[in-house]
């Protein structure tokens, strides 16, 4: 069971590295994004507008990957408290833990995820550009608590 341990300990911190580069390059993105003007409609921006704006959803995807579906489980498989939680569980454990202020910040950002994923089209690409924008300080801020509590419980 200790190895077991170990080795949960082991890909939690490898995928906290992995977080981190991936926030580091979120962060870049924003911060482009952020100075960008939401047009009316998809002809009105210029290309290098929607390559930015292409990169922030790919990246905001990724980083909520990283942590909905290895980080958070991660940890869940870490502490033995439920290797096969189902995500509502998982949410709700990331707002007692106090990674998140409410578990359906979480799901927004899943939800948000899976539309970039999979029903990416150009009908609703401002509502996704300004949804990405707004869920992303969240998703920051939330990296940030988790990497603070995995370097304190697992040094």
């Amino acid at each position: 069971m200790i190895n077991k341990m170990e080795n949960y300990v082991s890909l939690l911190k490898k995928e906290i590295v992995k977080l981190k580069k991936s926030k580091i390059r979120l962060s870049h993105s924003y911060e482009k994004c952020k100075k960008i003007t939401l047009k009316i409609s998809t002809e009105d921006y210029e290309e290098t507008e929607l390559e930015h704006f292409e990169t922030l959803t790919s990246r905001f995807a990724r980083t909520a990957d990283i942590i909905t579906q290895k980080v958070l489980r991660l940890i869940e498989s870490t502490e033995l408290s439920s290797p096969k939680a189902s995500f509502r569980d998982l949410a709700n454990r990331s707002e007692k833990l106090g990674f998140v202020e409410n578990a359906e910040l979480l799901l927004t950002i899943r939800i948000l995820r899976n539309t970039l994923a999979h029903e990416y089209n150009e009908e609703n690409l401002n509502d996704l550009f300004l949804e990405t924008l707004r869920q992303t300080p969240t998703i920051l801020s939330t990296i940030d608590k988790i990497v603070t509590y995995v370097e304190k419980e697992y040094p």
